[in-house]
This record gives structure tokens, sequence and C-alpha cells, in this order.
């Protein structure tokens, strides 16, 4: 009868086998969570390049029409453009729409990884704003009639290798900020914080292919065709 009693009595958790279990939960869940980062990382990776190459797209569209790549500043008539205000049509927007209304919209490609690392940027409304930046050397610098600096956009004819030449790039953080600036110049961009895919940042060439750089692998020298599209390679002079 003892022996019954004995067997069939209840036995809980030991001290050790308690630490064990809760070690194994634990375990699991950061395994969990690290699996779930990489997953929502890896796919706000891939919607960024998806949002590079339709801007691309959409230069590569205009360009075709124009024969200039998008412009951005001041123009010879006098009024003032941005690259986004100049795709307007090409990004599914009305003629005519305004430019604060452009790089705000839903539609308007926006890295989401740029907008929860850096916050809204300086829009008081909280909403999307414009993530990308433009390379600064294809809205075509010359000179007006009244010999001021005008920006019209450059002349695709006189890119010498497309394939080498950013277009597009992942946000350009500049000053206290965050501030996203339009335009992607060494100076401003070449900084840690605008590398934000796992330390690696994505640029879409003029040719339409995306590629992702780590800070180190961007070239500092202006003359690199990575920026200059007049540039063959960094040891030979500009084409004019």
């Amino acid at each position: 009868m003892r022996f019954n009693r004995l067997a069939t009595e209840r036995r809980g958790f030991t001290l050790v086998e308690l630490l064990v279990t809760i070690t194994i939960v634990i375990v699991l869940a950061a395994l969990v969570f690290i699996i779930s980062r990489r997953a929502i990382n890896t796919a706000h990776n891939a919607e960024c390049v998806a949002n590079l190459r339709n801007l691309a797209t959409a230069g590569m569209s205009y360009e075709a029409e124009h024969g200039v790549y998008p412009n951005h500043g001041s123009q010879r008539d006098g009024s003032r453009s941005f690259w986004f205000k100049t795709l307007e049509v090409e990004l599914g927007f009305e003629p005519g729409t305004n430019a604060a209304v452009i790089e705000r919209a839903d539609i308007m490609p926006t890295c989401k990884k740029c907008l929860r690392t850096h916050g809204p940027g300086t829009n008081p409304d909280n909403r999307h704003i414009r993530t990308y930046s433009m390379n600064h050397d294809l809205i075509g610098p010359t000179k007006n009639s009244d010999d001021e600096w005008v920006f019209p956009g450059l002349r695709s004819t006189r890119v010498v290798n497309p394939s080498a030449t950013a277009f597009f790039m992942d946000g350009s953080v500049a000053g206290t900020g965050p501030y996203w600036q339009y335009l992607a110049r060494i100076g401003q961009w070449v900084k840690p914080e605008n590398f934000i895919h796992d330390g690696k940042a994505n640029v879409v060439f003029l040719d339409g292919h995306v590629e992702s750089f780590r800070l180190e692998e961007i070239p500092t020298n202006p003359e690199h065709p990575f920026w200059n599209p007049l540039q063959r390679d960094p040891d030979t002079p500009k084409h004019r």
C-alpha cells in the first residue's frame, strides 16, 4: 500500500529543471527575434531596391522624352525645380502637383528603413517624406544669358559610362536633422547615418542596375565616374 502511494505521488520541477526550461525559452525567444528582425530588414531592403529601380525607370523615361536627366534648382526662365517635381508625370502625379505634396505623398517611393531609423525628418505632419536623393552631378550646371548658374539637367549624350554613374541613392541626411537633402554630394552623403541597411546603402545607376555599398566602398574622389558622369575613370580628365 505504501508503494502504491509513493508511485502515484505527484512530482514537481526541481530548481535545476526550472532553470533549464527558462533558459531554453529565452534562447528560443532570442532566435525568433533575430530571425524576425532579419526577415524585416530583408523585406525593407528588397522594397528599397524596387523603389530605386522605379525611380530610375521614371528618370530614364523622362530622359528618353527630353534628352536630359531630371533637373533640380534654378532654371533658365527664372523658376526653380526639384527632381521629383520634374518627374511628376512619370511618378504618377497629375501635372502641376505641388512639390511639397509630391515628396510627402504615399505613392512617392520612400524607404521604410530610413523612416524607422531617422524619423519623419522636417515634416511636421509626421507623414512620409522623400527619403532618396539624386546624384548632384546630373543636374547639368550651365549659365544663362545673365551669366547666372542654372541647372536644366545634364544631356544624356554627354554621359560616358551609364553603368558606372550613380543616379539615385538611399537618403542624404545632413545637418543636425534628421533632414534629407534633395541631392547627394560627397561631403554630406558619405556618412555612416546614410548606410542604414545593415551598414550598407543602395544605389541605382544610370543603366538601371542597383548595387549595395558599405561606407568605405564609396569613392571619395569627385572625379570618379560614380559621381561624375563625364568621367571614364578617376585618372583621365573630364570629357567636355
